[in-house]
């Protein structure tokens, strides 16, 4: 009985080493991964431990990169993916193209229809590319709500007596990305002689379409020009974000059975498909073999497609 007692303190004494040595473990690659992060942000590697120029996402191999670098559609590529949150090049936003035409031509190929071979090949192509559009929307909007939460720390900052150099460089080393990122960004350009008005009106032009971070860089531009209480103008700003926020927040829990109703009634003709799908086949191989049976297919889903649309146009809510 004792030799089980001492068996059964030995491997309770194992399991809490083993407990601590990993909380440790994992506590300081947080640590690691923060000081990457931080890094990165101002331009620094860890290994040179000197500023750099941000690497091109244009390719990874040289030639390639002089090669897409002499056109302005690949260098728009790239601002595009600069833009988003993935970590693509263009020569690597290309090749997933192709990949997705190819496969697309597969898929056209089985269905037997010129015309839907020329449509999944259309949307394989364009598949990555919207990918992309939609990282850089995502990316944007968490900006947006990142945004209040910075604007408090600058003023913070600013109320404590530091310089606004200073308390953009504590939000880009305090926040998490992708608003760290930005911030970073704009008080490199500021150490590498950029004014600091311009470097902020960069920073909103480095996010198309965000109105929060433009209003912020219009507000600093004008309140450096012309005078006035700064920290009161960007606290004013943080509070307005923040109130619309929950707006929105709102707004999307009373429609929020509209949408799912829609979610639904756009599911279910495909549901249905992959029923008969997998219960009566032969109907629906001598159905897409008839050629009248291809025409109503491409009815069905142009009416399919703008049944989604008027349903997502009524559960949107002009403000």
């Amino acid at each position: 009985m004792s030799g089980i007692l001492w068996l059964m303190l030995a491997v309770a004494t194992l399991a809490v080493g083993e407990a601590i040595y990993y909380s440790v473990s994992y506590f300081g690659a947080r640590k690691q991964a923060d000081l990457r992060r931080r890094l990165r942000q101002v331009g620094i590697q860890a290994e040179g431990g000197g500023l750099l120029l941000r690497a091109s996402r244009l390719a990874k191999s040289d030639q390639l990169r002089s090669l897409l670098g002499s056109s302005n559609v690949f260098l728009n590529l790239e601002k595009m993916l600069m833009q988003s949150s993935l970590e693509w090049t263009v020569a690597g936003l290309l090749v997933y193209s192709i990949v997705g035409a190819v496969v697309g031509m597969m898929l056209g190929g089985l269905m037997r229809s010129p015309a839907a071979g020329l449509l999944c090949v259309a949307a394989g192509a364009l598949l990555p590319f919207f990918m992309v559009m939609r990282s850089r929307t995502k990316r944007s909007q968490e900006i947006s709500r990142q945004l209040p939460e910075a604007l408090d720390m600058i003023v913070r900052s600013l109320r404590a007596g530091h310089a606004l150099p200073t308390s953009i460089k504590l939000a880009a080393h305090e926040l998490p990305t992708p608003i760290a990122t930005e911030f970073g960004r704009a008080y490199e350009e500021t150490v590498l002689g950029e004014s600091l008005e311009q470097a902020t009106l960069n920073m909103a032009e480095r996010v198309p379409g965000n109105l929060d971070l433009r209003i912020y860089a219009v507000s600093l531009v004008i309140t450096k020009q012309t005078g006035g209480n700064l920290a009161e103008m960007l606290e004013k700003i943080g509070t307005t974000i923040r109130e619309r926020y929950k707006f929105y927040g709102h707004l999307r829990a009373l429609t929020a059975e509209g949408r799912m109703s829609g979610v639904i009634l756009g599911a279910l003709p495909w549901v249905v498909l992959v029923v008969i799908w997998m219960t009566r086949r032969k109907y629906l191989q001598e159905f897409w073999d008839d050629p009248m049976g291809k025409w109503m297919a491409a009815g069905g889903m142009m009416l399919w497609i703008t049944g989604v649309l008027w349903m997502k146009r009524m559960t949107k809510v002009e403000v």
